[in-house]
């Protein structure tokens, strides 16, 4: 059997995703045979479209980036989990996390995390970096300025070879990234592009126009180094462990990677920077992963699909795997807890910017569970299917300067995105569905809290949240 995946948790024979599929080969030894088909993200998305059209898709696969399971069940793509898996396996899932609200649909189960809550963007230092520069290599700048400083001194100490910061800015999903994490310093709200308090798109803002403008900044004070418009991050990080610069903005799970690989720095980890010095907080929904995995409806083996879901999509091993390889954070709290299975310092570290600057958001699913037909059809509102080219090929127009009238460009994507979710939100109305814009909107949302059970009951009476 077959399993298909573009996350990185499975690239490379020493990752956390391929041990655990070794030792569940060496399980079903002469039985079943698990061979896993890693993509990086823009690979994956063709070949996953191309597997549709042609009716191939794998036995097991993970959603394409902007896509979740719900853009399958129209096509009838999908098979239910919960008849090929035990209760016993599907429990073990917190449902407050997980299936009860987010994963289920008419009583079917159709896709599981493969990762816990991610964090988004942080900021790996390079120690080696500012040691050569005889600064304190244990620095970490809280605020954009005194990043250009430090940026400044190791540029003028290295006659002009070394830079501040890297991305991987040839990217258009890490361009977006790394602005929702400038955007959660300013506006946290606002991060995803969607604001829940409004229920509207919220690009023309002042929090995104100000991420613009420290993104510009940073280029004319030359703290961002040269190649950071055209490579990819993966690049981005090879150039960062060459000790081409002294920070890297990067996804959080790639600490794993620059632990695993080693090479010439000593890195560290930070939260991103800010304007005045506070931490970033990010929202987030369980509902959403970029790690949910499917079983296709094609799949000629769903019993021995389910036997190995069961043993390598388990608590003891893939997860606990994950924890092992400092990795990524599990769906399950109390495993994330055993902090004995931490690897390293920095692993520990990132967990704790999980535990202290991540919170959850509002899911409109819960207010109105008719809201699946909504998400069938534009797959999500942080990443809708309705707008191309994507919100990610836009901003990172915006970053290289291809495009160069922020003000228009975002007044424009803002107008697009809100006219065509109205457009289908009327659409299905007139088909019968009991939805509305208001099922959008949670007015009294703090995104500096996370919005717990008893707020949704709240919301329902018109009771502000204290």
């Amino acid at each position: 059997m077959t399993i298909w995946t573009a996350s990185d948790l499975f690239e490379g024979e020493d990752s956390p995703g391929m041990a655990s599929v070794r030792q569940v080969n060496q399980r079903f030894l002469g039985q079943i045979e698990v061979q896993v088909r890693y993509f990086h993200w823009d690979e994956y998305d063709i070949a996953i479209r191309e597997a549709v059209s042609s009716l191939s898709l794998p036995d097991i696969f993970v959603a394409p980036k902007g896509h979740h399971f719900q853009s399958f069940l129209p096509q009838s793509l999908l098979y239910p989990v919960n008849e090929i898996v035990s209760e016993r396996w599907i429990s073990q899932f917190d449902d407050s996390e997980f299936a009860v609200r987010f994963n289920i649909v008419d009583g079917k189960l159709y896709a599981w995390p493969g990762i816990g809550p991610e964090l988004g963007v942080v900021l790996y230092v390079n120690k080696t970096v500012l040691q050569e520069a005889g600064m304190d290599s244990e620095r970490v700048p809280g605020t954009w300025e005194e990043l250009v400083q430090i940026s400044e001194t190791i540029r003028q100490g290295s006659d002009g070879t070394k830079y501040g910061l890297l991305i991987g800015g040839g990217e258009p999903g890490q361009v977006r990234q790394m602005l929702q994490g400038i955007v959660a310093g300013i506006e946290p709200a606002v991060a995803s592009g969607f604001d829940y308090r409004s229920g509207a798109y919220a690009f023309e803002g002042a929090a995104w126009k100000q991420a613009l403008r420290i993104v510009a900044e940073l280029s004319e004070r030359s703290v961002l180094h040269p190649s950071s418009y055209t490579i990819s991050e993966d690049e981005a990080r090879s150039l960062f462990m060459m000790n081409h610069s002294a920070f890297l903005l990067a996804d959080a799970r790639m600490a794993w990677k620059l632990e695993l690989e080693g090479g010439a720095a000593t890195t560290g980890i930070g939260p991103m920077p800010t304007s005045d010095g506070s931490k970033p907080v990010f929202a987030y929904s369980p509902a959403y992963s970029t790690n949910d995995y499917m079983v296709s409806a094609m799949t000629r083996h769903p019993q021995q699909v389910g036997l190995v879901i069961e043993e390598l999509f388990s608590q003891e091993l893939y997860y606990e795997s994950l924890l092992r390889h400092g990795a990524a954070l599990t769906p399950f709290q109390a495993l994330n807890d055993r902090t004995e299975l931490y690897p390293s310092d920095m692993f520990t570290e990132l967990a704790e910017f999980h535990n202290h600057l991540l919170r959850r958001r509002p899911e409109p699913a819960i207010v109105n569970a008719e809201l699946v037909q909504l998400f069938k059809h534009i797959s999500s509102l942080d990443e809708p299917s309705f707008i191309q080219p994507g919100i990610a090929h836009v901003l990172q127009k915006l970053f290289n300067r291809t495009e160069n009238d922020v003000d228009f460009t975002l007044r424009s994507l803002n107008e697009k995105l809100n006219e065509q979710l109205g457009v289908y939100v009327t659409r299905l109305r007139n088909q019968g569905e009991d939805i509305s814009m208001e099922d959008l909107r949670f007015p009294y949302w703090n995104p500096h809290e996370d919005y717990a059970d008893a707020e949704y009951e709240n919301r329902r009476k018109g009771i502000k949240n204290h």
